[in-house]
């Protein structure tokens, strides 16, 4: 692959915890495909005001928010 690395700046979202050891602490098995299996668990989360802090978080200058233009439909 060639091209060239461009840096740009990001927000965050929304996120996964993975929480797969949880369950393994407690002993809790599941019953999968004729055997006991760790049980695994896993949450997603997302926020209004999270998503509503990041857009401040990017568009700011000295004098304050710069909010989004709403592009025309």
């Amino acid at each position: 692959m060639a091209g060239k690395l461009q840096i740009q700046r990001g927000i965050e979202v929304g996120h996964v915890f993975y929480w797969v050891t949880l369950f393994e602490k407690l002993g809790a098995p599941i019953w999968t495909a004729g055997s006991d299996a760790p049980a695994q668990m896993a949450a997603t989360g997302s926020a209004s005001h999270v998503l509503l802090g990041r857009a401040i978080e990017q568009g700011h200058d000295e004098r304050g928010i710069i909010w989004p233009i709403r592009s025309p439909r």
